[in-house]
């Protein structure tokens, strides 16, 4: 058969903006696992692969580590079974199978009909038909269908398997209960056994002979097919069935049985079928499969439930722990928001009441966050494991800045008056439960800072509790304007980047501020309709929120006015982001749409729908992927940013010119070609007009960059002296006495020539030469030339290129560049910001580096005489501008106050 290539994406469904990358969380389905083991050079190890399904796809895992190793192309259908005979994969789907070598799909065997289970059988491949009516044999060799071997009208097949020993032979149970024994060679029925039960599983005993029956019932049945009787019978408590069936065969006589209420039991074979433990809650939901490892105490157990499992047997009475897993949600998350400034970690809050740490990365880095010891307490109780958990999450947030030393997520959870702190670093639930006496937790806030976490409740009230020691600090409660209580309730809560504002929304339209530090009511504001959610991009002080009437509406909290309005949506909105950047407003709504709106326009850039709801979305910090949710999925989405790669054309759209786009696979088959093709193309003409420098002549114009940027460069060391550690850091331990030690044990000191450290001292107060200083120098490595140098500096070209610098880098860079100014440099550095200050651009760049440079460096300015020439033409300027500021400014006051008939205070 010809090989199949891997799926193209059609060129008329490429989105503009996000390309499908690949799928995040999903481990298995409720399809079995199929496993093979491989020996090794030392008979006492081995190793081996596992291989789960994934809906379309399978994933491969090692064994030992559980480490991924392949993941498959989607296929057209869901994956029905999956063999493995070492060398080859074959999955059955719809009326095919599909032939793998090493994750690369190498041959397709079409079927006349649907397919189920397959099993290998020596150079054959057996194969049921889905309605059970049927057994397909094919020739592995030749790919072609050998023969079919039909069953009896009211026979419907459910399981197979090879009897150990007996050639050509073949078990197939039915849901009628009866077992039928075949020759597939002659293709004849050789005997018939009837049981009481529906069959659902089969499975080889180590005894030849000996097969052990899984029935609908809930028994198990040890059965001798050569005398045709039962050896004994088993039976698991309640109303289940067994879905799988295994053996030890490293020495110890137990059988395992799973049954569908996700119990797995152990029965001593020795006893007569005596029941040695429970495993009670292995798994949420029924396990597809369990399989104990050839010669060792270890049991793997999968099911629908998203988890694969290893156990290991200390001793052959007592339960077996959890040795390794992987594992995702077992129901779709609803909120997910990227955790930290890499970009590399998802915190996914979902139904199964549980919060989890994802990596983008590496699967094998993901967990979930631990609520305490719930095994233990539900055996006490005899509880199941969920009654026990946290209630599903309905609000979350986090800071990293103290995420060392306390508790650094805070979450609100449905129906609940208690909110509860995470501590991410110790992977756990956090010390405190914040405890709310005048109604339920509704939604959550913790400040930049880390230090405070702030709770709404749905009576009007949002209290203020310490991160740290979970103290509650102050109550700010809002007034019942309409004597609604439903009105009360605090829908959303954000807090600015400089910790001086609070804003809390609530469903009546609402938007009230508050002062960070005394919880005065600062001001309020209504919107048109009530408020659902409220996000804040904390860099520029931008306000989104989602409202009742399908409207995302954009406030400054500066200001507090409303700036923009995004309208047309036909469906509920359910969720909104900001890109990193502050550009983009992307937004997800119930008619399957996401779109991305262009902040400064205001215009819709792109749209496109995916094939199921999305309920939560968040852009990376790093601006690279777009991660969504989705009503019917456990996984996460991921969306490439094709503006990382290339500049795209970000022409305005019609609102209902909507492309359809496949969804991410977990392989991301389609990114590789995709990526490729967008590094090649050409780029794109922008059809957005660009703004102009400056408008006018004789204006002043600003950096566009942050205020908070140039406060907090103003104010670093004070926010680094509120972070510094409360403790000294401490010595480490004395070498041993073999290996040598330095003399102070926090500090290298070491001797150095005087040539080196006079150098050293020449290189500014911090002894480095940054990029600053390299700009300054204007590429020239003689720095006796200064002549040269200074006419470098005053060329248009290097000034502007000095300020794109200062604004590319951080706030802690460019204290950094500042401090490490060399005297020769401040000089250049003052005549610069002379320069742009009589261009009148970047107003507010000069005043926030001029502040700081007169603070580092006072004693050097004011020693130097050059220095202090050089300043006093800055200070004259910078007179001069300031004055003609303050005279437009009056000017412009008399005329407003003239129109308006304000007098002036």
């Amino acid at each position: 058969m010809p090989t199949t290539k891997r799926q193209r994406v059609d060129k008329a469904i490429k989105p503009k903006l996000f390309q499908p990358f690949r799928l995040l969380g999903k481990i298995s389905n409720s399809k079995p696992f199929n496993l093979v083991t491989r020996l090794t050079r030392d008979a006492n190890k081995f190793n081996g692969q596992i291989i789960t399904c994934l809906e379309k796809s399978w994933m491969m895992f090692d064994l030992i580590s559980l480490r991924l190793l392949f993941i498959s192309n989607d296929l057209e259908f869901p994956i029905e079974s999956i063999v493995n005979d070492g060398n080859f994969i074959y999955c059955s789907s719809n009326d095919s199978i599909y032939k793998y070598k090493r994750g690369k799909l190498v041959d397709q065997l079409k079927s006349p009909y649907k397919l189920s289970k397959l099993l290998l059988f020596g150079s054959q491949l057996l194969s049921l038909k889905s309605d059970g009516s049927a057994l397909l044999v094919w020739d592995l060799q030749s790919s072609e269908l050998l023969h079919e071997i039909e069953f009896g009208v009211n026979f419907t097949a459910t399981d197979f398997l090879h009897p150990s020993t007996y050639l050509n032979k073949l078990l197939v149970a039915s849901k009628n209960g009866q077992l039928q024994l075949w020759n597939i060679r002659t293709r004849t029925l050789i005997r018939e056994f009837n049981f009481d039960s529906p069959i659902t599983t089969l499975q080889q005993s180590p005894a030849i002979d000996i097969v052990a029956v899984g029935c609908e019932n809930g028994r198990t049945i040890l059965f001798d097919l050569k005398s045709d009787t039962e050896l004994f019978k088993v039976r698991m408590d309640g109303n289940v069935q067994i879905t799988s069936i295994s053996f030890r065969t490293d020495g110890e006589h137990i059988m395992a049985t799973a049954a569908s209420n996700g119990f797995i039991a152990f029965w001593d074979l020795n006893q007569g079928g005596n029941l040695v433990n429970v495993l009670r809650d292995a798994h949420s939901e029924p396990p597809s499969k369990i399989e104990f490892l050839p010669n060792q105490p270890i049991l793997i157990s999968s099911s629908g439930d998203n988890s694969l499992k290893q156990w290991l047997f200390d001793s052959p009475s007592s339960l077996p722990r959890l040795l390794k897993f992987r594992a995702g949600h077992t129901a779709p998350p609803h909120r997910i928001n990227y955790y930290g400034e890499d970009g590399k970690t998802i915190l996914s809050a979902s139904k199964d009441n549980s919060l989890r740490y994802m990596s983008v990365v590496r699967d094998s880095r993901s967990f979930e966050l631990s609520q305490g010891s719930l095994s233990r307490k539900a055996a006490q109780l005899a509880l199941p494991i969920a009654a026990l958990r946290l209630p599903p999450i309905t609000s979350l947030s986090y800071a990293t800045q103290r995420s060392k030393d306390w508790d650094d997520v805070l979450t609100c959870h449905e129906d609940s008056s208690d909110a509860y702190t995470w501590y991410v670093q110790d992977k756990k639930l956090g010390a405190h439960k914040l405890h709310l006496d005048d109604g339920i937790a509704v939604s959550a806030n913790v400040s930049v800072c880390g230090n405070y976490g702030f709770v709404g409740s749905d009576m009007g009230t949002v209290h203020q509790f310490n991160m740290q020691s979970g103290i509650k600090r102050r109550v700010m409660t809002i007034q019942n304007k309409y004597q609604d209580k439903d009105a009360l309730k605090i829908s959303s809560i954000v807090t600015d980047a400089l910790n001086t504002t609070l804003v809390c929304s609530t469903a009546d339209g609402f938007l009230y501020f508050f002062d960070f530090h005394n919880g005065a009511l600062l001001d309020s504001m209504q919107l048109t309709a009530g408020v659902q959610q409220l996000i804040l991009q904390r860099d520029n002080g931008i306000m989104a929120a989602i409202c009742s009437d399908n409207v995302i509406r954009l406030v400054d909290i500066e200001s507090r006015r409303l700036v923009r309005e995004f309208k047309g949506f036909t469906e509920k909105i359910s969720d909104i982001t900001f890109s990193p950047d502050s550009k983009w407003l992307v937004a997800s709504s119930f008619d399957c749409i996401i779109r991305t709106y262009d902040i400064p326009t205001g215009s819709l850039v792109d749209a496109f729908r995916v094939a199921t709801i999305p309920t939560s979305l968040t852009f990376s910090p790093t601006g690279d992927f777009l991660a969504t949710t989705h009503i019917d999925s456990v996984g996460i989405y991921l969306w490439a940013n094709k503006t990382q790669l290339v500049e795209v054309a970000l022409k305005p759209i019609k609102f209902d010119d909507v492309i359809e786009v496949n969804m991410p696979t977990m392989q991301g088959e389609v990114e590789d070609e995709e990526l490729a093709l967008m590094e090649s193309a050409p780029i794109l003409p922008t059809f957005v007009e660009s703004t102009k420098e400056q408008l006018e002549s004789g204006l002043v114009t600003l950096s566009a960059m942050p205020r908070s940027r140039w406060t907090t460069l103003l104010n670093l060391d004070t926010i680094k002296e509120r972070n510094k550690p409360i403790e000294a850091p401490k010595a480490p331990e004395k070498a041993p006495f073999f290996l040598p030690s330095l003399s102070d044990g926090l500090n290298n000191n070491m001797e150095v020539d005087s040539k080196n450290e006079t150098h050293r001292l020449t290189q500014g107060s911090l002894g480095i030469e940054t990029q600053l200083s390299k700009i300054l120098q204007s590429e020239d490595s003689n720095r006796c030339e200064w002549a040269y140098r200074i006419h470098t500096l005053l060329t248009h070209l290097t000034v502007e290129k000095l300020f794109e610098y200062l604004h590319r880098i951080s706030p802690a860079n460019n204290d950094s560049d500042v401090r490490s100014l060399l005297p020769s440099d401040l000089s250049l550095f003052i005549v610069a910001l002379t320069d742009r200050l009589r261009q009148q651009k970047d107003f507010d760049t000069i005043q926030a580096n001029l502040g700081l440079m007169l603070r580092v460096h006072a004693d050097i300015l004011a020693s130097d005489k050059l220095l202090r020439e050089k300043l006093a033409i800055l200070s004259k300027a910078q007179r001069s501008e300031c004055q003609r500021i303050f005279d437009m400014t009056r000017y412009s006051l008399g005329v407003l106050s003239f129109v308006r008939d304000i007098p002036l205070q």
